[in-house]
């Protein structure tokens, strides 16, 4: 991973831009990894997402899993990993699509909506195996006011399972 970072950050990111200070520019993906995942208002650094979980766990400076499942950043990086996993697979597809997160004013969110011409597709991130019904109204309400066909919410079930009539649950295996 340092071997791969490296090449990002002194060839790739070198070459487009030749004068970067590549020491405030580690700072500056270091400050972004901090916020992977994190809703940040504006005066902060934008979303700070690193679509890159490899990347991401580097700078963070998490060596393995054990790590991982002990950092506080945990379900944020898996939340980002589904989130990347459904941007590769519809891009694999060829077909145009929008992906964005979705938050109220009054705070209700869900984690991912894509949007395409296979309609708008609210997607709430579970990383948990069994989710609490009472813990979906944000993609319950997003559903009903917008009239989407169904929600999707990603979990670590060991079984899809249908939460009500369009609302499904679909372990992240099975992506």
């Amino acid at each position: 991973m340092e071997q791969y970072f490296r090449t990002y950050l002194y060839r790739d990111v070198a070459r487009l831009f030749p004068r970067l200070d590549t020491s405030r520019f580690l700072l500056f993906l270091q400050l972004l990894a901090g916020l992977a995942g994190d809703v940040v208002n504006d005066s902060e650094v934008a979303r700070g997402h690193l679509r890159d979980s490899g990347l991401l766990h580097h700078l963070l400076r998490i060596p393995d899993l054990e790590a991982l499942l002990g950092h506080p950043r945990h379900g944020l990086s898996w939340e980002g990993m589904v989130i990347e996993e459904f941007n590769r697979q519809l891009v694999c597809t060829g077909e145009p699509f929008e992906a964005y997160y979705y938050r109220t004013s009054a705070g209700a969110e869900v984690d991912l909506v894509l949007e395409g011409d296979f309609g708008l597709v609210p997607i709430e991130i579970k990383r948990g195996s069994a989710v609490d019904p009472r813990n979906l109204r944000g993609i319950r309400d997003f559903v009903a006011e917008r009239s989407c066909r169904f929600g999707i919410v990603v979990n670590n079930d060991t079984a899809p399972r249908l939460y009500d009539e369009r609302l499904v649950g679909v372990p992240f295996v099975f992506l």
